[in-house]
């Protein structure tokens, strides 16, 4: 059956986004989790998912998985300006 979503390039771009993105410390662990979906399911679209949820998650928060506590993951707050509504 053809993969008219084309899922593993769009895994193998998200694989390639955590080596890009992510400093070397993060990308290890977000792989190694990436790695543990792969084995234990075999949704790609999931994994893909997840992935660009930890990219987007770590950018986020401006800091290392690694320094970040529990309350940095939990509320991530925005670290610029406030804006008006």
């Amino acid at each position: 059956m053809r993969d008219i979503y084309n899922r593993k390039k769009k895994l193998s771009d998200g694989i390639e986004r955590v080596n890009i993105n992510l400093d070397r410390s993060d990308s290890v662990d977000v792989l190694r989790f990436a790695q543990y979906m792969r084995d234990n399911t075999n949704v790609i679209h999931w994994n893909t998912r997840c992935i660009t949820a930890l990219i987007n998650m770590r950018n986020f928060m401006r800091k290392s998985y690694k320094d970040a506590n529990k309350e940095n993951i939990r509320t991530p707050r925005y670290h610029g300006e406030p804006q008006e509504l």
